[in-house]
This record gives C-alpha cells, sequence and structure tokens, in this order.
C-alpha cells in the first residue's frame, strides 16, 4: 500500500484512516449512550475478565464447514455475545471481546499490526452497535421473555451487518475484489451464522436464567456433536486429498508440454491448500546457468517457465530442505536464512518441497500465505505436498516434461545468439565484440600477450552490391567473414560492427611482427575473387586500422578510438593498413 510523503511526515495509509474511523465511532457510542448501563438480566452478572476467556476460546476454536466444494469457517463469538448482552454491562462486553479477541488474534492468528488495529476497531463497534439495537428493541421488557430474544437475535444481526460491510469496505481499500456479489456473500455467510450461533447461545441463557446447573447435561451431547464434526471433517479431508492427488496425476499423465502442466499443478495446489502463491522452480541442468520458475497466485497471472537468477537466500532454503526435504516454515522461526527468505518473498507462512530426481534435487515447490487467518499450513498439508512433489518428479523424471525444458532452454540459447550475433555473417555483433574487448582490456596487465585491434572497412562494395544486388550482397558479407575467421586463431574473435565494417581482435599478440603477419593474412584472404551467385569474380579489398598493442590501463573507449583513427588514415593515404 502506497504512503505518501510532504514535508518529511509520512501521511497514515487509507486503511488506517478507516481503522481510526471505526474507532471513533465505536468509543462514542461506548461513552454515550452504552455509559453507565447496567445488565439486562440480573439472573447473574458477568464481569469482562470472566467474559474474556469465552471470546478467546471462541476467536481460538473456530468451526469449518463445508457445503459441496465450498468451505466456510464460522467463529463461535457470538456465543459470549449473547451473554454478554443479558448479563454483563455494555463496557463490560465491549472490553471483553477486545481483551480475549486480541490475544487470538495476535498471539494465536498471528495477524499482522494493520489487520489486527483494523479487525479490532472493527469488533469495537460491531459490539457496540448489537448492545444499541438490543437495548432500543427490548425497551423496558423482561429480556427472559420472547421480545428478548428477538432483541436479541436483532442485535447480534445488526452488529455481523455493520461487520461485514466494514470488511467490504476494506477489501475495497486494499483493493482486493469486492464488487456487489462480494458483499452479497459475506452478508449472507456472516448473518446464516449469526442466526445458527446466536440460537444455540440463547439456549444456554435460557438454561441459566432458570437452572444454571443444566449447563452440565449439555456437555454430554456437545461432546458427541463436537466428536461427529471431527470425524466428519476429517473424513472430508482425506477424501479431498484423494480426490486432489487422483486428478493432479492424471493431469500430470496427460500433459503435452511444461507450461500448462506446471501451472495448472500449481493452481490446483493454491485451491486446495488455501494459499495466496504457489510457484516451482527447477534447478539448472546440464551446465546451464539459469533456472526456470513457474508461479501462479494472487498478483501473478501464470507466469510460466521464465528464466531466473537463484538469489543466496534460496540456495540456503535448498541446503535447510536437504535434511529433511519438506518444510513448514513461519515467520520469526529464528532462523536467519529462512527468516530472510521469507522477507524476500514477503511471506507471512509458507511450505517447501524438494523434486527429487535418481542423480540430483531437479528443484523445489514453495506454498505461500494460507488465506484467512483461522490457522497456518499443517503437518498433514505438508505431507500432501510432498506426496504431489514425488508425482511431479516422477513426470519430470520420465523425461516428458523435462523435454519440453530443454525446449525452452534452446529457445532461450537462441534470443542469447540472435541478440549477440548479426544474422547475415553468424559472427559477433558489435555489443558481444566490445564487451569481449572489454574483457581483453581488463586482462592485458595479466597476460604475457597484449591484445591487438584490427578495424576494416570494405572499399568497394558499393559497386560490388550493385552488381550483385541486395541478396548476393549479403551473401558477399557472409564470404569475407567466412575468410577472416579462417585467417586467425580460435581464441580471436572476428565481428561484423556496420553495414560493410568488420573487427578483429586478437586476444594475445606476442608483438608487432604477430600483428603484421594477421594483417597480411587479410590482405592475401581479400585478394582472392568471390564467387557470389551467377557471378563468377567479384573482387573486394579493405583498409584496415591497426592498433598493434593495447597498453595497460587503457579504456575500450580508448582502443576504439585509435583504431578509428588508425583506419580513418589508411583509407585517406590509399594504403591498405594504417596504425596507431
Amino acid at each position: 500500500m502506497e504512503l505518501k510523503r510532504k514535508r518529511g511526515l509520512r501521511l497514515p495509509s487509507p486503511l488506517w484512516l478507516l481503522t481510526a474511523l471505526i474507532g471513533v465511532g465505536a468509543y462514542l457510542l461506548i461513552s454515550g449512550p452504552l455509559d453507565g448501563l447496567r445488565p439486562a438480566h440480573n439472573a447473574l452478572t458477568l464481569h469482562w475478565w470472566s467474559l474474556a476467556p469465552l471470546f478467546l476460546v471462541a476467536e481460538i476454536c473456530v468451526l469449518h464447514l463445508f457445503f459441496g466444494r465450498d468451505a466456510h469457517s464460522v467463529s463461535l463469538s457470538e456465543i459470549p455475545l449473547v451473554l454478554g448482552l443479558l448479563f454483563a454491562a455494555p463496557v463490560d462486553l465491549v472490553v471483553a471481546q477486545l481483551a480475549g479477541s486480541a490475544v487470538a488474534l495476535a498471539v494465536h492468528r498471528r495477524q499482522p499490526l494493520h489487520k489486527l488495529g483494523f479487525n479490532l476497531a472493527n469488533l469495537a463497534l460491531s459490539s457496540s452497535i448489537s448492545v444499541v439495537v438490543f437495548r432500543t428493541v427490548l425497551d423496558h421488557d423482561s429480556a427472559a421473555s420472547p421480545r428478548g430474544w428477538g432483541a436479541v437475535a436483532a442485535g447480534t444481526a445488526a452488529g455481523a451487518l455493520s461487520g461485514a460491510l466494514l470488511i467490504t469496505v476494506a477489501l475495497r481499500i486494499t483493493r482486493r475484489p469486492a464488487g456487489p456479489m462480494v458483499l452479497v456473500r459475506i452478508v449472507r455467510d456472516a448473518l446464516l451464522a449469526d442466526v445458527c450461533i446466536t440460537s444455540f447461545g440463547l439456549i444456554v441463557a435460557t438454561v441459566v436464567w432458570f437452572q444454571p446447573l443444566a449447563l452440565v447435561l449439555m456437555l454430554a451431547p456437545l461432546v458427541v456433536v463436537f466428536s461427529a464434526y471431527r470425524v466428519y471433517s476429517e473424513q472430508h479431508e482425506r477424501a479431498e486429498h484423494l480426490e486432489f492427488l487422483y486428478a493432479s496425476s492424471r493431469m500430470l499423465q496427460d500433459a503435452s508440454d511444461v507450461e500448462s502442466a506446471m501451472a495448472s499443478l500449481l493452481s490446483r495446489a493454491c485451491t486446495m491448500f488455501h494459499a495466496e502463491l504457489a510457484e516451482l522452480t527447477l534447478f539448472p541442468a546440464n551446465g546451464e546457468e539459469l533456472a526456470y520458475r513457474t508461479r501462479v497466485g494472487r498478483g501473478h497471472d501464470g507466469e510460466a517457465m521464465f528464466p531466473v537468477d537463484l538469489e543466496p537466500v534460496e540456495e540456503g532454503m535448498t541446503e535447510l530442505l536437504a535434511g529433511g526435504d519438506a518444510l513448514l516454515i513461519r515467520s520469526g522461526r529464528r532462523d536467519p536464512i529462512a527468516d530472510a527468505f521469507m522477507r524476500s518473498r514477503g511471506l507471512r507462512d509458507a511450505m517447501m518441497v524438494c523434486l527429487h530426481g535418481e542423480m540430483r534435487v531437479m528443484g523445489t515447490i514453495l506454498l505461500g500465505n494460507r488465506s484467512g487467518d483461522v490457522k497456518t499450513f499443517s503437518g498433514d498439508d505438508l505431507k500432501l505436498l510432498a506426496t504431489l512433489a514425488s508425482h511431479a518428479s516422477a513426470a519430470l523424471e520420465n523425461g516428458r516434461l523435462e523435454k519440453s525444458v530443454s525446449r525452452l532452454v534452446e529457445v532461450e540459447q537462441q534470443l542469447r545468439q540472435q541478440a549477440s550475433h548479426d544474422p547475415t555473417t553468424g559472427l559477433p555483433n558489435r555489443v558481444l565484440f566490445t564487451e569481449r574487448l572489454a574483457n581483453a582490456v581488463r586482462r592485458a596487465d595479466r597476460l604475457r600477450g597484449l591484445p591487438a585491434v584490427l578495424f576494416l572497412d570494405l572499399d568497394n562494395f558499393k559497386q560490388a552490391n550493385d552488381r550483385v544486388g541486395r541478396i548476393g550482397g549479403d551473401a558477399l558479407l557472409a564470404a569475407v567473414g567466412s575468410r577472416l575467421r579462417a585467417v586467425v586463431r580460435a581464441p580471436d574473435t572476428v565481428a561484423r560492427v556496420g553495414g560493410d565494417e568488420f573487427a578483429i581482435l586478437l586476444e594475445r599478440a606476442q608483438d608487432v611482427e604477430e600483428v603484421a603477419a594477421v594483417v597480411d593474412r587479410v590482405v592475401t584472404a581479400l585478394d582472392h575473387p568471390f564467387g557470389i551467385g551467377d557471378v563468377d569474380e567479384v573482387s573486394i579489398s579493405a583498409s584496415i586500422g591497426v592498433v598493434a598493442q593495447i597498453e595497460p590501463g587503457s579504456t575500450v573507449l580508448d582502443v576504439i578510438d585509435r583504431a578509428d583513427t588508425a583506419l580513418y588514415r589508411a583509407k585517406r593515404t590509399g594504403r591498405e593498413a594504417g596504425a596507431a
């Protein structure tokens, strides 16, 4: 989120402004209409310190409900909210919810500061609105009556609705999708959960009114229900895992290219593990310099198989993985390598596993930032990801995907070749020649033989080009390049640096006589006519500028200027070679 500066001051972000406004609204309600109100029912009095642990437990013990392929996380905080509406002073209720929820959100869910501040402000305002609506509907009637039940339901619903609306506003501010359908879904889920849990809270409150000891009788059915729910959740999760692994295996087997296979696999993994980011990195092999990465998730539109340089912190993470092949990573784990990796990627929590081949570790799979704040990645998640990595490794090892990687590497090498070589002659271009000259100049102090440079300009190329045509002219340039390459040693560089201009870099010329011998060989090579197309004899000559030795301390520009000067002198005097 962008922070603007003006006169050295950092302005607060829009989310912090919204949090401050919500906090002010909650304060005005607490210090205004709620100040001094006593509990609505005198069956018992709950102080903030007795309610706070209930809110803490409610925020920790979140239910995960599954409807088809959709999963919904439901907090039980409406139960202590109902008890607080009935048996606590309004101020005690708000303080208890803030205290209990703050511990749960900060310690258990590990929310970052900006999200923690917003959620606490939202809870304070929502619970204050619940109290105002509850007391307004209740008026002077008894809380232990159908009207009292309706007042409680209206109060909790108003709080849930206000909280859902503020969450939608926050999503809009943080540039996340928050259109009408998102608002409808958030409000629908909030009200459905509120109706169910508020009803249960009223049952608990009714038992408290008439016979508090009867709460003990509720323990047995509650234990049975929650045990059944836990068994159902575990079975549902196992079924999802098997379906996920089966679908992933079939997809890898049927994949025709690495891009679609890896992007689809990671997209499925993001959905399965509720992660914001998924990455697959394939390490360099067979002398390659770059790794290849596929990335999907929030802010990444299926970036497939793009080359990357592995940073030292990534290599450090791979070494950490070497011992166990799979790793759960959380911020603040007091491991400097892991902490540096998490900061560099902007991750709160992550899972990372190796892709093993028969001879080497082929790469890694990373899942980062568990969506929502209810829980982080678990050991079961890590086992499932490790199984998925085994399937992906088998597909890679079988060579079906690795062949696609090889094709991508070949394309990458072709692109590099095109960027550094002249397409007409296949010789290095000016960019690559300049790079090699710069390396030679840097090595000049350490070499016994010093580098030398020859600049060539074809004297009568225009006339020859007019004679043989454009295609024939290109063939003539290619033939000149071949003859020049034949008269120098393998370490030396022959480059085409312009239209009819060539350059030669002699890496280790022992003396001026050796340079002069190369010049003689160049002149001799160009003396023989060229056969181009239907034209049997095309004669060409060249003016040559020579820098016989490069003094230590020279720069690339110095050498090029000297070679240009020597070439100009040779053309002006009409001699084949000039020196500088």
